[in-house]
Formats: structure tokens, sequence, C-alpha cells
């Protein structure tokens, strides 16, 4: 009870703030004003599962959305329950009923974003789906929701769906190392990017996109050269730099241009956000440096090269090797490669096995029920032919005793007086 009294003195608060014009804030849902302040409070407090202070936020949300008709407000009302649905889920012993929860969050989504009319929440539907699906373990499952959220968009001739569609599946397939595959969405994506006239689509960013699919070509290639060259143009936000400088400074490199190289190296690490969004080490740009100098040893590589967290780098680093003639250290990243690969590889199966296991468990509990039934009737049968046998048995030795009586083989001789 205290919390409530709390959240609603909160919710009072919000309200009566709302009366001052000076303090309202931007609003880029363009939903209620109260319905805005009603939806940060939820999400502010989505990922917090040690109280209700979610629940008694979102339903407000759904309580002024309703009275002041926002159907957007509406929408995200879902959304946000969606989001604490999979927070939830995600710590759950028991996939299997976690997955079902998570679907039936889903569903509730994508069929008010239909009542609504905002089709991308009924797509990032799909996106928080298959991304909760990816955080545990279940890459089969992302792909066969992903693979339903394109077949969607197929049949609905939805431009948007089809963009996050293909971009989403040519990701899977990139952080599989299916390169084939992968290319093939990646290009289907960036098309329907160049090609739109969805303000939607325009505003979000196709720099990663362009960049991943550099990756899908052999380092250094025209068709690598030319897809980063696209991602730096078109570069929509901060991250997007930083991923536009360090496929820079691999070219730099592969160039032997090595103070341009050393450009976009510096514009890297000064950046307090590039490995995060990068994931590269300063191990990684040292072992760059060693082959171009060629003062590197393979055994120093080799020590190194444990510091590497991406395949892709390594794969990099042995072009560079090979266009250096350090064939030593070049044999010695292409192990590292067919290595990472291997445990990619290893890892994609035991995922798809726990998935199968997971299935196969709940088919085992079904055939042992199955089975239990089948038991308990094949010993119900065989109990009822014996009760019958023992009735039979019964009955014909009394049938025998009767007859018996009757034609006086059983009944003593009586004695006659003469």
């Amino acid at each position: 009870m205290k919390l409530r009294r709390l959240i609603a003195l909160l919710l009072l608060l919000i309200g009566t703030a709302r009366a001052f014009p000076g303090l309202a804030q931007d609003n880029p849902y363009g939903i209620d004003a109260l319905c805005y302040d009603y939806f940060m409070m939820a999400e502010s407090l989505v990922g917090d599962t040690s109280n209700k202070a979610f629940e008694v936020a979102n339903e407000a949300l759904l309580k002024r959305a309703l009275e002041c008709e926002d159907q957007k407000a509406r929408t995200l009302h879902y959304v946000e329950a969606l989001k604490r649905t999979i927070r939830f889920a995600r710590t759950d012993p028991k996939q299997l009923e976690a997955n079902q929860k998570v679907e039936a969050a889903r569903q509730e989504v994508m069929k008010v974003a239909t009542e609504t009319g905002y089709p991308q929440y009924f797509y990032y539907a799909f996106e928080l789906t298959q991304t909760y699906f990816i955080n545990t373990r279940q890459e089969g499952h992302a792909q066969n929701i992903l693979q339903e959220m394109l077949r969607v968009a197929q049949e609905q001739k939805d431009e948007y769906g089809l963009w996050l569609g293909e971009r989403f599946i040519a990701t899977l397939y990139h952080n599989q190392n299916d390169h084939t595959n992968a290319r093939k969405y990646f290009l289907e994506a960036i098309r329907i990017h160049e090609q739109t006239s969805n303000a939607t689509i325009q505003r979000q960013s196709i720099t990663r996109a362009c960049c991943d699919l550099a990756e899908t070509y052999p380092v250094g290639s025209d068709s690598a050269r030319l897809f980063i060259r696209k991602a730096g143009e078109g570069a929509r936000i901060h991250q997007d730099s930083l991923r536009f400088f360090y496929y820079s400074s691999q070219l730099a490199a592969l160039d032997g241009k090595m103070p341009l190289y050393a450009h976009y190296r510096d514009l890297c690490l000064s950046d307090p956000n590039f490995m995060t969004a990068i994931k590269a080490t300063p191990e990684y740009f040292e072992c760059v440096e060693g082959i171009s100098d060629g003062d590197m040893t393979a055994e120093h590589f080799s020590r190194k090269m444990g510091g590497l967290q991406y395949v892709q780098q390594l794969v990099f680093l042995r072009e560079l090797a090979i266009r250096q003639k350090r064939w030593d250290i070049a044999a010695v990243a292409g192990n590292g490669v067919i290595g990472n690969l291997y445990s990619a590889i290893s890892r994609m199966n035991a995922m798809r096995i726990d998935e199968v296991s997971a299935a196969h468990g709940n088919y085992e509990l079904s055939m042992e029920l199955a089975r239990q039934q089948r038991r308990s009737r094949i010993i119900s049968s065989i109990s009822l032919t014996l009760v019958i046998g023992l009735l039979g048995t019964i009955l014909g030795f009394v049938l025998w005793r009767y007859r018996k009586l009757r034609t006086g083989h059983l009944i003593p001789k009586r004695k006659h007086n003469n």
C-alpha cells in the first residue's frame, strides 16, 4: 500500500507540473503530454523487478490514453508490457513457459498496433522478441520469428516491415559467419533504404548494415571499399562515425598509408564509446602496426591474438600479413580464424541442441503421459479379462452343480418304507 501511495503521489505531481508550461518536456512521440510522462516513468522502471512501480505507471498510461483517446499512447502501453514480460522471461528457469508468455505479449502488441494503425509497433514486437531469443541462446527461434516477420511484411506489402526483416535476418546470418546469405539480405535492405520515400525508414541509419555487408566481401576488395564509403555517407549518429573511422583505418593500413591509418586510429581510441561500439581492443591496433612495421614476430602475434574479440579482425590481420609477405603471421592468424569459426559453429550447434532438447523434453513428457495412459488401458483390459474369466469359472461351476442336482447325481438315495 505504501508503494501505491508513493506512485499515486508521483503521478499527482506530474499532473500538477503539467499546469506550468515552463516545466513541459520534449515529446518526440507526439502523444498526450500526461501520457508521455506516464510512459517515460514506465520506461524507466521496466527493468526494475524489485517492486510493482512499473505496473502502476503503465496502468496509469493506459487509463489516461483511453480517457483522451490517444491511440498511440494506448499502443505504447502494450509495448511496455512486452518489454516487462521479456525482462522477467530472460531469467526464468522454465524457458518453455517463459517463451509462451513472451509470445502472448507479442501477439497482444501486434493485435493492438493493427487496431490503432501503428505498423511500426507491430514490427517492433517482432524485433523485441527476436532480441529476447538471441539473448537467451535460442537463435533458431530468433530466425523463425524473423522469417515470420518478413513473410507478413511481404503479404501486407509493408515497406517498413520488409526493411526491418531483411536487415535483421542479414545481421543474424552475419553473426553466424554465413556471408552468402547475409550478403543477399543486406543488399535487399540497402536497396529498400535507398529507394524508399518512407520517412520512418529514411530516418534510420544504414551505416552498420553497410559496414557489416563490407565484411562479407574479401578484405580490401572494391565491393568492400564501396560499402565502407556508403557507410560514411549514410552516418546519422555518433556510433556511425566510429564505425566509419574503424573501417577506414583498416583500408589505410592495407594501402600502406600509415599516417592516414594513425589519424583514424586516434579518432577511435580517443572516444570513450569506441570499445563498446566496435569491440576492437588496443591489442588489435598493436597487431596492425606490428605487422605493418615488420617488427612483430609470429610468437608475439600469437600471444596478442588472445586479446582480439572479433573473428573478422583476425581475417583482416591475416590479409594484412599476406600483403606484407609475413607468411608466418598469416598462418597463425589463419589458424585463429579456423578456431574461432569452429567454436562459433559448436556454439550454434549447442544452442540448437538446447532448443531441440527443450522441445524434445516437452514431447517426451507428452509421450510419457501417453505411455502411462496406454499402460493403464492395458492393465485395465487385463484386469477386466481376469475378472470376466473368474466370473466365467464361477458361473461354470455353479451351472455344473445345478445340472448335477437336476439329474440326481448329487442327491442322496432315499429309503422307502415297504
